[in-house]
């Protein structure tokens, strides 16, 4: 009588294995991370504009401060400043020391309001800018990387 000799595993049965673990792997990591992106998409930004001022600096620039609060459950990142469809030329500016011929603001590119926080965006028009003039309406545009618009017409000072 002869013995039946162990059955030797297929060179290729290894790589089939761990193929197998690794595409498990992958879906229950896939299926987990959808979950929690699912959570994020139901979070919705909201801020409003509570409040405005429009003054005149010592050097006769514009100086537009726009105060807004974050009422959504979510932060919103804020990307952009246009005022009258022209985007600012320089963020995350100072107060212009001197009569300028720009555009400029004090929000950071990519400047985050946390959720249920208030935060301020002052925008400055210089008087050389060209055709503006005391009591003209500008239309202030603010907007977030989640595709939020804020608008605002502002008389001048």
């Amino acid at each position: 009588m002869s013995e039946k000799a162990p059955r030797k595993a297929s060179p290729f049965s290894a790589p089939v294995i761990i193929f197998i673990i690794s595409a498990s792997f992958a879906l229950v990591t896939a299926f987990m991370w959808m979950g929690k992106t699912s959570d994020l998409s139901n979070l919705e930004e909201s801020v409003e504009i509570l409040n405005y001022t429009s003054t005149v600096d010592p050097h006769k620039n514009w100086e537009i401060v726009i105060f807004l609060n974050n009422s959504g459950d979510a932060p919103v990142v804020l990307t952009n400043v246009y005022v009258s469809n022209m985007e600012v030329s320089v963020y995350g500016a100072d107060s212009p020391s001197s009569t300028v011929s720009t555009i400029t603001t004090d929000l950071m590119k990519k400047g985050e309001i946390p959720m249920g926080e208030e935060a301020k965006v002052t925008i400055w028009i210089g008087a050389k800018f060209g055709f503006l003039t005391s009591g003209n309406m500008v239309k202030i545009q603010i907007l977030s990387l989640g595709g939020l618009k804020l608008e605002k017409n502002i008389m001048l000072a």
